[in-house]
């Protein structure tokens, strides 16, 4: 097999992604070749989705350079009883320029200070709507925000507008390996999105903080075909009290499989010094693969037709 990492379709912006304002209200069969999305990373498990205008921010981290955001290192080695020392993340993004008051909604995949930081906590609207987990509604509704919807796992909340549709499906997300220390973590999401335009369809699944478990395998098997797997890699924790907590690339590559995703679209990696794995590992290993790797760095946008 060729190798088929491409990393195609980019356009560079200052980690802002500005949707153009169009009437799809007459939209032949014939231009079904100009639908798409837009996804810009931004920064670790962050990503502004645009779908004709309507924008999704996953899991939000505003945070940037030597004082990113400040959460308990999973890294070290400490005394379960007592948590982990705090530490302060540094970041390789220098400056985020995105407009908060343009988010339509926002996806909680956990509310873990690496997923949802405190500059983004003060940043966002606290009318923002956001879709989270159960196990984080406290934690948020506590931050002050009003505009929570739970989904839990096979749940669907669906966005109309216009002759479009987003459908988004929580599902299942596990931390850990380990049973014992994903219940101390709590039960977290990832996300099975399908964007719809007259004929046109997309779907994306972005799948938090988790690992290819038995349970997680039966969550996919009711999703329909996976145009495009958003994995999250980085091996952190590995040498920590609570071992591995996110996938590192062999364990990806046994996903992108088992999901047979079209495209892959690697986050969650390179940007703090939280993450542990370079995404080198995983280009390599994906060079013999059918599928197609997309690797971007923050702040460029990739548009899937």
């Amino acid at each position: 097999m060729k190798n088929k990492i491409k990393k195609l379709f980019l356009i560079c912006v200052s980690f802002i992604l500005v949707g153009c304002s169009m009437n799809y209200s007459d939209v032949s069969k014939e231009d079904i070749k100009n639908k798409n999305i837009k996804i810009t990373w931004i920064s670790g498990p962050s990503m502004l989705i645009d779908f004709n205008g309507f924008k999704i921010l996953t899991d939000p981290m505003l945070g940037t350079g030597k004082d990113a955001f400040v959460m308990g290192n999973p890294n070290e080695m400490f005394d379960l009883k007592k948590g982990p020392n705090l530490k302060t993340f540094t970041s390789t993004v220098n400056e985020i320029n995105l407009n908060t008051q343009e988010i339509d909604l926002v996806l909680i995949s956990h509310a873990h200070e690496d997923h949802f930081d405190q500059k983004a906590q003060k940043k966002l609207p606290l009318d923002t709507e956001m879709l989270i987990p159960l196990f984080d509604k406290k934690t948020i509704l506590k931050m002050g925000f009003t505009n929570t919807i739970v989904l839990k796992a096979d749940e669907t909340k669906i966005y109309n507008f216009d002759d479009s549709s987003i459908r988004i499906t929580a599902v299942a997300a596990h931390h850990s390996k380990n049973k014992d220390i994903h219940s101390i973590l709590g039960e977290g999401n990832g996300y099975f999105i399908e964007f719809k335009q007259g004929a046109w369809k997309k779907t994306l699944y972005w799948t938090g903080d988790t690992f290819l478990t038995d349970e997680i395998k039966k969550s996919i098997a009711k999703l329909s075909s996976i145009d495009i797997l958003v994995p999250h890699v980085g091996n952190v924790g590995v040498h920590g009290s609570l071992g591995q907590l996110s996938m590192k690339a062999i364990d990806v590559l046994e996903y992108s499989l088992y999901t047979k995703a079209k495209n892959i679209l690697p986050i969650h990696h390179s940007t703090y010094d939280l993450y542990l794995e370079p995404i080198s590992k995983f280009e390599k290993i994906s060079e013999k693969q059918d599928y197609i790797l997309n690797v971007i760095k923050e702040g460029e946008t990739i548009v899937y037709k």
